[in-house]
């Protein structure tokens, strides 16, 4: 398993787990067909649709609430995860891997932010300076198994030997590449969003 293609195969039915997320599994179909997951052109969109037409004898479920809970129970045998989750599977004993796949993985980010109407900004501030302290953003890493973007939070962390098993890895420089021109895009998306 190494391409998103590798999904499509016939010895993957009812076997395959898709987060409920349109956007997500969408983005899935785009890139096994070569196209930005951001596309708004309608012929490429069309022809993710009739992909994932395609894909759905494979899959099992689609879980974005607990997406852990069925590759723990053995009701799926891959597909996606985040992060966080796959690390919740193997806390679990679930002997589970990764692969960003070659086409390029699917980024999210959880951010902290104020609305521009907050009643307390000051107590907004100190709560999100207080999670970036490195002692800190260490802590929240080991607790959830989301890798840390905080350098010094990085160091504090167990040699990458030692983490093998406990985090999952940091996507490899040409996934992190592929994923920028995405993050871009949700960037420019949300200001606008954020400007109406």
């Amino acid at each position: 398993m190494t391409r998103w293609a590798d999904l499509w195969k016939p010895q993957y039915k009812s076997s395959l787990l898709l987060t409920d997320d349109a956007r997500e599994v969408f983005q899935v179909a785009l890139r096994k067909l070569g196209y930005s997951g951001n596309t708004t052109d309608p012929k490429e969109i069309e022809a993710a649709y009739n992909e994932l037409k395609k894909l759905m004898p494979n899959v099992a479920a689609f879980n974005s609430d607990n997406p852990a809970n069925p590759y723990m129970e053995g009701e799926v045998n891959l597909g996606m995860v985040w992060n966080g989750s796959a690390y919740v599977a193997r806390q679990a004993g679930t002997p589970l891997e990764v692969v960003w796949p070659e086409e390029g993985g699917i980024f999210w980010m959880d951010s902290l932010a104020i609305p521009s109407n907050s009643k307390n900004v000051e107590g907004a501030l100190k709560l999100i300076n207080f999670l970036l302290r490195p002692d800190v953003a260490k802590q929240v890493a080991e607790t959830i198994g989301y890798p840390t973007p905080n350098l010094a939070a990085r160091k504090l962390l167990k040699r990458k030997s030692q983490m093998t098993n406990h985090f999952i890895r940091m996507p490899t420089p040409s996934a992190k590449e592929s994923g920028r021109t995405m993050w871009a895009t949700r960037a420019a998306f949300t200001k606008s969003i954020i400007r109406s």
